[in-house]
């Protein structure tokens, strides 16, 4: 799943999450959507379009054959 969001770009998934946030005010969401925001959008981690989200690219953890083992 994570890979899925660094190819649509964590900055989406964040942008969501704050309007998503902002109309609710659930705590949770508030604190996930400050979460993206330190660790990935302010750290440039945006995925595949800035080589780093929740993998490095080219070459992602993911695609290595011993990945889940």
């Amino acid at each position: 799943m994570s890979f899925c969001l660094d190819i649509l770009g964590i900055n989406t998934l964040y942008n969501i999450n704050k309007m998503a946030s902002e109309e609710s005010e659930d705590p949770l969401k508030i604190k996930m959507t400050e979460y993206l925001k330190e660790n990935f959008v302010d750290a440039n981690k945006l995925g595949v379009s800035t080589v780093e989200g929740f993998y490095t690219y080219p070459n992602p953890a993911y695609k290595d054959d011993d990945f889940l083992t």
